[in-house]
């Protein structure tokens, strides 16, 4: 079998290499991105909507935690004790000397009824926290829309100054051949042929920085979309043939109602206010008393004096229901309650200056 020449095969290798990137070419074009693509891009990619909708979720959660918080609580627990030596029996309360092996167990509720409503108000107040955080997902969004925008058109515009010192070249150059013919013929000077070679140099110094211009900006674009800068891409000039037809009825003040309806910025500043404005609530509901109903089973076990008696009797015998009310009434605290109300109303100031 005879064996190709390698020559003649690595020229064919090269020729089938070419075609295929011919072929190829047109599949693998630059993507050309619109205006509206490049706002649902930022909004489908970029990180800090996505950590605004993480505390969105978790002011939901806390919502949701706050209303089950009004129902009352139970829990079970139980106990297994080896005491050696002399002790005392958890039955009887008698010091006795011999190993006891002991156990309990028991079922406890307990059910705030009046807490100076503080429950409601935490309620009310994580209500208020979840449109802040929503109203701030969404503020999020309108300001990488308008960075969006802004870094759009300043690629568009680079473009536009590139374009333009091109042809500021192509003039100077133009130029540049006029005064070189008449500096052959004598009707130009030397300084009159090095002004205009000065011209070119200045116009190719322009051409260069608009490039690096026109490269900046696509930078910092992809860099907010969230893509790989290695991966060049071209954008669309937005049609604006249709701008004259624009309705301009609005007037200044009209405009300006709307904002303050609608504008997330605005909504987010009176959301935090009010959720500040609550926590003067809940904090003035340290100064009342809380009262809590308790109730609840139980029973227990020993092996000591009662060593002859059965397990299963013994945990009869000794079972035990329990129902009472416990009330809290601040007296003296540290002055904590007054401490904390003056701190929330120091942020409710604060947030009023801010909206």
């Amino acid at each position: 079998m005879k064996h190709p020449n390698p020559k003649v095969f690595y020229r064919y290798s090269v020729f089938a290499l070419l075609v295929a990137v011919s072929i190829m070419n047109p599949l693998f074009g630059q993507e050309r991105i619109t205006l509206k693509r490049a706002t649902e891009l930022v909004i489908e990619n970029n990180l800090q909507i996505k950590q605004a909708q993480f505390s969105e979720a978790v002011s939901e959660e806390n919502l949701s935690q706050s209303k089950l918080a009004l129902y009352p609580t139970l829990n079970a627990n139980t106990g297994l004790n080896f005491n050696f030596g002399r002790s005392i029996d958890p039955l009887t309360n008698q010091f006795i000397n011999q190993a006891i092996t002991s156990t309990s167990g028991n079922v406890t509720s307990n059910t705030a009824i009046f807490q100076g409503f503080r429950r409601m108000n935490e309620i009310s107040q994580n209500k208020l926290q979840l449109e802040a955080d929503k109203s701030n997902t969404q503020k999020v969004k309108n300001d990488l829309i308008l960075a969006v925008v802004t870094n759009y058109l300043s690629v568009l515009n680079a473009q536009d100054l590139l374009i333009a010192s091109q042809q500021q070249l192509e003039i100077a150059n133009q130029q540049l051949d006029i005064e070189q013919k008449f500096f052959d013929v004598g009707n130009k000077t030397l300084a009159d042929l090095s002004q205009a070679k000065s011209q070119v140099a200045t116009a190719e110094l322009n051409v260069t920085n608009a490039k690096n211009q026109v490269d900046l900006s696509f930078l910092n674009l992809a860099q907010l979309l969230e893509r790989d800068p290695s991966v060049s891409f071209e954008v669309e000039k937005p049609q604006i043939d249709n701008m004259s037809r624009v309705n301009s009825a609005y007037s200044a003040v009209d405009v300006f109602k709307t904002a303050s309806l609608n504008f997330p910025d605005i909504k987010l500043a009176e959301y935090r206010k009010q959720v500040l404005e609550k926590e003067i609530d809940i904090a003035r509901g340290g100064y009342l008393p809380s009262l809590n109903l308790q109730s609840g089973f139980g029973t227990r076990y020993s092996n000591g004096t009662f060593a002859n008696t059965s397990f299963a009797a013994q945990v009869k015998d000794n079972f035990n229901q329990f129902i009472g009310f416990g009330l809290t009434i601040p007296i003296f605290n540290g002055l904590t309650a007054k401490s904390n109300v003056r701190r929330a109303n120091i942020n409710f100031q604060n947030a009023m200056l801010s909206e």
